[in-house]
């Protein structure tokens, strides 16, 4: 059997795979260094099983941003990217 995750992944596939697999979330923070005294933060999620660790680095590499996070608790991996 090819292991099809070794290959190059289109950015069309990873707009899907993210459209798909992904939350996109909005946080208001207190930031008193801010003029208005809040400041905001976007981030994307996007999360498997560990067991497609590989999958999701290659996400990382075709976007060339965010960090993957380990998530023993769940038995998954997280691409966020802030």
């Amino acid at each position: 059997m090819i292991n099809n995750v070794n290959k190059k992944l289109s950015s069309n596939w990873v707009t899907g795979f993210v459209d798909g697999e992904g939350c996109f979330s909005v946080y208001i923070i207190k930031d008193m260094s801010n003029k208005i005294g809040y400041s905001t933060r976007l981030q994307i999620i996007v999360s498997q099983h560990s067991r497609d660790t590989q999958l999701m680095n290659n996400v990382r590499n075709v976007l060339n941003c965010g960090y993957i996070n380990k998530c023993s608790s769940r038995n998954a991996v997280e691409l966020r990217i802030s």
